[in-house]
C-alpha cells in the first residue's frame, strides 16, 4: 500500500536556502482553492505555491480568520513576517494577533508585524476586511530569505450565520536544525496561561522554547502554537498521536503521518553526490528518488538500508537534462513493507560544471568575519569591505579598505554602538561616491544609513534609525549627488539622500506602483534611470528619477519567483536579474520593455555586477558556489568559476576586474571569509562560449531558416556574403566597443568628462 501525501494541498515541512528539503503533510481540512487560481476579484494567483496550515479557513467580512505558520527559517533577518491581502490588490487589516505590528510600516497593501527571530513555527490571526466580496480570498505571508506562504480562504455573505468555534488542526511537520522533527500543534482548546506538558504516541517529548527544548512551556494565549520536539522512536512513514495537556486539566491532541528529509550538498544537473534521507527507521530503504517518473537511484543504492536513523546514498547522478532543471524532487521509502512517497520545496538546479577557467586569473584571500559587500574607489585606487558579524545585537562589525592589487587590508574603520542596547551600526550595503571622498554604507540592523570618509574611514555621519527601514543596497547618482537605498522588507520605497548636505530627501513609494520589496539597484548615470527588482512579484522596475520619480516596470516571467540582483549595461540599455528561485538569469531590454532570455547559472543567482572593460555580466550564485561570467553582447555564458561556498555579493573595478565576497551564516567558517579577484586573460574575456539559456526568451531561428545574430548567407555567385559584412561589422562592432568602453569610464566617473569638448560631451551624454 502506498501513501502519497503529495499535491497542490500540501504545506512544507521545511525551507531551507540551501540543499536540505523535506517531506510535505497536508492539513486535514482546508478550503479549496477555485480551480483557475482567482480570486473573488478576479485577481490571478501564479503557481506553483506553498500553503499554510489552517484552523479557520472561512468568515464573513469582520470576521477573523486563523492560519498556522511553519517552517520559516531561522535567519539573521528573520525578525518579522509580511502579511498581503490578494497580492495588495485589497486592503489589509492591521487586526493581526499574536505579534507586534508596526503602524509605520502599514499601506493598506501590506502590513510588517515583528516576531522572534527564533519564532519558526507560529498560529496567526487575521481579521477579513470589511466590504470584501464574497467567494475566494488569498492571504500571503513574506519572511526573509524568500520564505513565501499562501493561504486561500473563504470570505462568506455578510448576513451567513456561522459557529463561533472550530476545532483546530495540525499544521505540519518540519525538520529542526539539528535533524530532529518538530511537529506544529495549536493550542486550541488549552487554557490561556496555563502551564502544559506533551507526550508522543504515550511518550514524553521536549516543547522548543527559543533555541532549545523544554519539557513543560506556558499557553501565552488561546489558539497559540506549540513546537513539539518528536522522539527519536517516531520514524517516517508512521504515525505521531500529540497529546497537550495542561495543569488546569484540559488538553489537546493531532495525529499525523511522519515525512522523511532528505539531504545533499548539490542538486545540479549532471552532478553526482551523497544524499542523506533521515527520520527513517533502521532497515527502511529508498525506493525513489527522483524528478517526475526518473529516479536518479541504482538497483544498489535502492537497496541500502537505513542504520542509526539514516539512509545514506553515495554517487548519486542526476542526469544532465535540461528539462530536469526547475522540477521538485520526490522521495519514495519503504518502512515496514509499506511505501510512502513525499515531495519536496527543492528542485534540480542547472547545471554547475566549471566552464574556461583557463581564461580567467582567480586570486582570494581570507579576511575577517561576517563579509556582506564590496565597493571600488578608482580616485583612491582601494577596495571597501562592509563585514557585521552574528545575530543583532551586533557585536562585531567594522568597514575594511583593501589594496585591490594584493587584497590585502590596508585600513579598518571603526563601527559606533546603537543607542539602547541595539549592537553596533553593522554596515551591509556600500556604494563609494569619489567626487565627495564619501563612502555610503546600509544599517539594516538600525533601518538607516551611515557616511564614512574614503579616506580615513572617520565617520561622517550617522543618520536617524528609521530613516531607511530594513535598507538593504544603496547607489548614487555622481551628477545629482543623490543617493538611493533600498528597503525591501516592510518599506517598499526607495529611500533618496542629498549627498552633498547629508540629509534625507524623500521615499519613493515603489511598491505602490508595482515593484514591492524593492531589492539591488543599478543606475544610468547619463539618463538618471534607477533599476531595481522585485524580491515579492517577478518584475523589474525603473524610476526616472529626472523625469518627477515616475515609476515603469517591466514583468518577468512568473517562473522567476525570486529576484535579488541587478546589473545594467547602459550601452545597449539591457538589464540583469540575477533570480534566486528560478536559479538563472534574466536578460531584460529596458528600451523595448520586454524579457530578452533566461540564462542558466549555478543553484541560487544572488548578485549580480556589469563590468563595461570587459563587457561582462557577472552573477553569484550563493548555493552553487560559483560565479558565471556572461557575454554582454552575446548574451552566452563564457565561464562558470570556483568561488568557494555561499558567494554573496560581486562588484567591479575600472580596470576588468571583479571581485566577490563570501557570508556564511554565522561568518565563522574559513570557507566563507574570502574576497575572491577575477581577471579574465583576454580582451573577450572568454575562449569559448556555452549558450545556457532556457525559455522563455532564448534564440530562435529568423525568417530564412537562419540562426539570428550571425547566421551565414551565400551570395548568387556562391561567394560567402557574410564574411565581407563580418568584416565590416567587426570593424565596426570594435569601434563602438571603445567608444563605449570610454563613455561608459567618464559616466562613472573613473575619468574627468570636464577634459573632452562640450561637443563630444554631449555626444556621449555625459
Amino acid at each position: 500500500m502506498s501513501s502519497k501525501l503529495i499535491g497542490r494541498r500540501a504545506i512544507a515541512a521545511l525551507l531551507t536556502t540551501g540543499m536540505i528539503v523535506g517531506g510535505l503533510h497536508a492539513p486535514a481540512s482546508a478550503y479549496e482553492a477555485p480551480a483557475d487560481n482567482k480570486t473573488a476579484d478576479g485577481h490571478q494567483v501564479e503557481t506553483p505555491y506553498t500553503e499554510v496550515g489552517y484552523v479557520k479557513d472561512e468568515g464573513r467580512p469582520g470576521d477573523i480568520v486563523e492560519l498556522a505558520i511553519t517552517g520559516m527559517p531561522v535567519t539573521e533577518d528573520s525578525n518579522y513576517v509580511v502579511m498581503k491581502f490578494d497580492d495588495g490588490t485589497a486592503k489589509v487589516s492591521t487586526n493581526f494577533e499574536g505579534l507586534s505590528p508596526d503602524p509605520s510600516l502599514y499601506n493598506e497593501k501590506a502590513v510588517m508585524y515583528h516576531k522572534p527571530k527564533d519564532l519558526t513555527d507560529f498560529n496567526v490571526k487575521v481579521r477579513i476586511p470589511e466590504g470584501t466580496t464574497p467567494g475566494a480570498h488569498m492571504l500571503r505571508f513574506l519572511g526573509h530569505g524568500g520564505y513565501t506562504r499562501v493561504a486561500w480562504i473563504n470570505v462568506l455573505d455578510p448576513n451567513t450565520k456561522v459557529s463561533e468555534t472550530k476545532d483546530s488542526t495540525v499544521t505540519s511537520f518540519s525538520q529542526g536544525r539539528g535533524g530532529d522533527v518538530r511537529a506544529g500543534v495549536v493550542t486550541s482548546g488549552l487554557t490561556a496561561g496555563a502551564t502544559y506538558t506533551v507526550t508522543v504516541n504515550g511518550e514524553a517529548a521536549k516543547i522548543a522554547v527559543g533555541r532549545g527544548t523544554e519539557d513543560s512551556a506556558t499557553v501565552d494565549a488561546a489558539n497559540s502554537l506549540a513546537t513539539v520536539v518528536l522522539p527519536a522512536s517516531v520514524t517516517a512513514g508512521s504515525k505521531a498521536t500529540v497529546v497537550l495537556t495542561d495543569d488546569k486539566g484540559a488538553s489537546v491532541s493531532f495525529t499525523g503521518e511522519v515525512p522523511a528529509y532528505v539531504s545533499a550538498d548539490s542538486t545540479a544537473a549532471g552532478s553526482e553526490n551523497t544524499f542523506k534521507v533521515t527520520t527513517l527507521a533502521d532497515g527502511a530503504t529508498v525506493k525513489f528518488l527522483g524528478v517526475d517518473d526518473k529516479n536518479f537511484l541504482t538497483d544498489a543504492q535502492q537497496k541500502v538500508a537505513a542504520k542509526d536513523g539514516a539512509a545514506t546514498l553515495e554517487k548519486v547522478a542526476i542526469p544532465a537534462k535540461t528539462e530536469l532543471v526547475g522540477k521538485k524532487i520526490t522521495v519514495t521509502i519503504v518502512s515496514g513493507g509499506t511505501e510512502h512517497t513525499y515531495t519536496t520545496d527543492t528542485v534540480v538546479t542547472p547545471d554547475n560544471s566549471l566552464i574556461n577557467v583557463q581564461d580567467f586569473t582567480v586570486a582570494s584571500e581570507k579576511l575577517p568575519a561576517g563579509l556582506y559587500q564590496s565597493a571600488y574607489s578608482a580616485k583612491h585606487k582601494a577596495l571597501y569591505v562592509t563585514r557585521s558579524v552574528g545575530r543583532p545585537p551586533l557585536k562585531e562589525a567594522s568597514l575594511i579598505k583593501v589594496d585591490p592589487e594584493t587584497l590585502k587590508v590596508t585600513a579598518t574603520g571603526e563601527i559606533a554602538d546603537a543607542p539602547e542596547g541595539a549592537g553596533k551600526y553593522g554596515p551591509y550595503g556600500i556604494v563609494v561616491n569619489d567626487k565627495l571622498d564619501q563612502v555610503w554604507v546600509t544599517n539594516t540592523r538600525q533601518n538607516t544609513v551611515a557616511v564614512y570618509n574614503a579616506a580615513d574611514l572617520k565617520l561622517i555621519k550617522q543618520f536617524p534609525i528609521g530613516d531607511a527601514h530594513h535598507a538593504r543596497d544603496i547607489i548614487v547618482d555622481t551628477k545629482d549627488q543623490k543617493v538611493y537605498v533600498s528597503t525591501p522588507r516592510g518599506g517598499d520605497v526607495i529611500a533618496v539622500f542629498d549627498a552633498q548636505k547629508l540629509e534625507k530627501i524623500k521615499d519613493i513609494k515603489i511598491g505602490e506602483q508595482g515593484v514591492p520589496g524593492p531589492m539591488s539597484l543599478a543606475f544610468d548615470q547619463a539618463t538618471g534611470d534607477l533599476i531595481t527588482v522585485s524580491l515579492d512579484k517577478p518584475v523589474l522596475g525603473v524610476v526616472h528619477t529626472r523625469a518627477n520619480d515616475t515609476v515603469e516596470t517591466i514583468e518577468l516571467d512568473p517562473s522567476v519567483g525570486t529576484a535579488s540582483g541587478v546589473a545594467y549595461d547602459p550601452t545597449t540599455r539591457r538589464a540583469l536579474v540575477a533570480a534566486q528561485a528560478s536559479n538563472n538569469a534574466i536578460i531584460v531590454d529596458v528600451e523595448k520593455k520586454k524579457q530578452v532570455k533566461a540564462i542558466n547559472t549555478g543553484a541560487q543567482a544572488l548578485s549580480a555586477a556589469f563590468d563595461p572593460v570587459k563587457r561582462v555580466f557577472y552573477v553569484a550564485n550563493r548555493s552553487g558556489g560559483t560565479l558565471t561570467v556572461i557575454d554582454a553582447d552575446k548574451l552566452t555564458v563564457i565561464g562558470n568559476l570556483d568561488v568557494s561556498a555561499l558567494p554573496n555579493h560581486v562588484s567591479v573595478d575600472d580596470k576588468g576586474n571583479a571581485f566577490v565576497v563570501n557570508k556564511g551564516g554565522d561568518g565563522q567558517d574559513k570557507d566563507n571569509n574570502l574576497l575572491f579577484k577575477i581577471s579574465p586573460k583576454k580582451p573577450d574575456a572568454g575562449s569559448g562560449s556555452t549558450d545556457n539559456s532556457s525559455l522563455p526568451g532564448s534564440s530562435k531561428p529568423g525568417k530564412d531558416g537562419s540562426s539570428l545574430p550571425g547566421s551565414s548567407k551565400t551570395g548568387k555567385d556562391g561567394s560567402d556574403t557574410s564574411s565581407v559584412a563580418a568584416g565590416f561589422a567587426g570593424v565596426l562592432a570594435v569601434l563602438a566597443a571603445i567608444v563605449g568602453i570610454i563613455g561608459a569610464l567618464f559616466q562613472h566617473g573613473a575619468l574627468d568628462k570636464n577634459l573632452l569638448p562640450e561637443p563630444l560631451r554631449a555626444a556621449l551624454k555625459l
